[in-house]
């Protein structure tokens, strides 16, 4: 099992595209629609697992999530597929998007959710509730990545 990390146009771009929309995760399907419209600017990236070029699981370090905000960068669409749960994939792949934002030069990453208890371990602490653009109410959390230097 690897990890990917794919910028828009990359080679297995579309391929990916196409596994993560077939996810039963809505989320996961409007990220699909969003790289198959090619709605990425050039720093965000697209990070997946893949076994033997079949998704595992996906995450995105995008400037925007599903709350209206100033803050940036999002870790958005955090997914592992039900077989793989429970193997500490979800946060190796957060990792990899703090590291990966690390580089861009942000010294704090984002994260929106509606669960207690993943991110809090890995480090992102409460600063706000938003409600997303369905209506539904959202916490918002941040970590600092200057700790991680």
């Amino acid at each position: 099992m690897k990890i990917i990390v794919m910028k828009q146009h990359d080679q297995h771009w579309d391929a990916f595209a196409q596994q993560i929309q077939s996810v039963t995760w809505t989320a996961g399907r409007h990220l699909a629609y969003l790289m198959y419209n090619h709605a990425f600017l050039d720093w965000e990236r697209v990070i997946v697992f893949s076994d033997h070029g079949q998704l595992v699981g996906f995450c995105a370090l995008l400037e925007h999530d599903i709350v209206p905000a100033v803050q940036s960068p999002f870790v958005g669409y955090v997914f592992v597929n039900n077989s793989y749960r429970g193997q500490g994939l979800s946060e190796q792949l957060v990792s990899r998007a703090e590291t990966l934002a690390q580089q861009l030069g942000f010294d704090t990453t984002y994260i929106v959710t509606r669960h207690v208890g993943l991110y809090e371990r890995l480090g992102y602490e409460l600063f706000d509730h938003r409600q997303d653009r369905f209506g539904r109410e959202n916490r918002m959390l941040m970590k600092s990545l200057k700790l991680m230097s």
